[in-house]
């Protein structure tokens, strides 16, 4: 629904100049379904910076279509968990405010990760992990069975017993014809 394939001209036989000045006008690809084009359709395709696609597999035509239309959608993003820690004390910190000490539970902790909070299967906070530090030392990650301090992005309510979810965000990869 947000994207689709707009018919600028539609006809038989093989692929002229016209089609391709209307294309060039139009800002669009010429597309041909078991046709051939025209020499001076190439060369004029060429010099007008038009993209000619000529398909004798209806199939592959397809395919090639419902590709483009799926990479001007916005990319999709599916939620990987890479770690699970839990707040065991919260400490206030001289002109940063509050930090809390976890435990990684499982997986690992990355600097910069997004992260949910969660009190009592409630989300608190969803948003990038501020800083991850073990005893004094800023560090890229913690791994499970280890403690840190963890401070979030414009969030300070921490209380002993919460959860951290780190998760990463992985794009999802739209899949290319004819693979």
């Amino acid at each position: 629904e947000e994207v689709k394939v707009n018919v600028v001209s539609s006809g038989v036989g093989g692929i002229n100049e016209r089609d391709v000045i209307l294309a060039s006008a139009s800002e669009c690809v010429v597309i041909g379904f078991n046709v051939k084009s025209e020499i001076n359709a190439q060369s004029v395709a060429e010099k007008e910076n038009v993209t000619l696609k000529i398909f004798s597999i209806i199939y592959d035509l397809i395919d090639e279509v419902t590709f483009n239309l799926q990479s001007m959608l916005e990319p999709v993003f599916k939620e990987k968990v890479i770690g699970k820690a839990e707040i065991r004390d919260v400490f206030d910190i001289a002109k940063l405010g509050k930090a809390a000490g976890v435990s990684v539970l499982e997986g690992k902790l990355i600097r910069g990760c997004y992260i949910k909070l969660m009190r009592k299967s409630q989300v608190l906070f969803e948003g990038r992990m501020a800083s991850l530090k073990r005893f004094k030392d800023d560090v890229k990650e913690v791994t499970t069975g280890y403690e840190c301090g963890v401070t979030l992005d414009y969030y300070s309510d921490y209380q002993e017993g919460d959860h951290l979810v780190a998760i990463e965000k992985v794009k999802v990869a739209i899949e290319q014809p004819g693979q």
